[in-house]
C-alpha cells in the first residue's frame, strides 16, 4: 500500500509555519519594544501622547499579526488532517500484517 502523504506538501506548510511565525515575532517585539514599553503614562504626559499619536499604526500592526495567527491556525489543521491520515494508513498496514 502506497502512502497518500504528500512530504513535499508538509515540508512546505512547515515552512509557511515557520515564515508566519517568524513574521509575527518580529511585528509583535517591536510593538512591545516600541509601543508598549512606556513606564510614564500619567496623563499629559509625552508617552500619553505617544500612544494616541502612533494607535492607527500600531492597531493596524495588530491586525496583522492576528491574520497571521489565523494562518498559523489554518496551516496546524492541514499538518494535524495529515498527521492523521498518516497515524491510519499506519494502522491499516500493521492490521494486514
Amino acid at each position: 500500500m502506497k502512502s497518500t502523504i504528500d512530504l513535499s506538501k508538509f515540508d512546505d506548510l512547515v515552512m509557511q509555519l515557520q515564515v508566519a511565525s517568524d513574521k509575527a515575532k518580529c511585528i509583535m517585539g517591536d510593538m512591545t519594544e516600541e509601543y508598549f514599553s512606556y513606564d510614564d503614562m500619567a496623563p499629559g504626559t509625552e508617552h500619553v501622547c505617544e500612544l494616541i499619536y502612533n494607535y492607527k499604526d500600531y492597531s493596524t500592526k495588530a491586525r496583522i499579526v492576528f491574520d497571521y495567527i489565523l494562518n498559523l491556525q489554518q496551516i496546524i489543521g492541514e499538518l494535524q488532517e495529515m498527521n492523521d491520515r498518516a497515524f491510519e494508513e499506519a494502522r491499516k498496514l500493521n492490521a494486514a500484517v
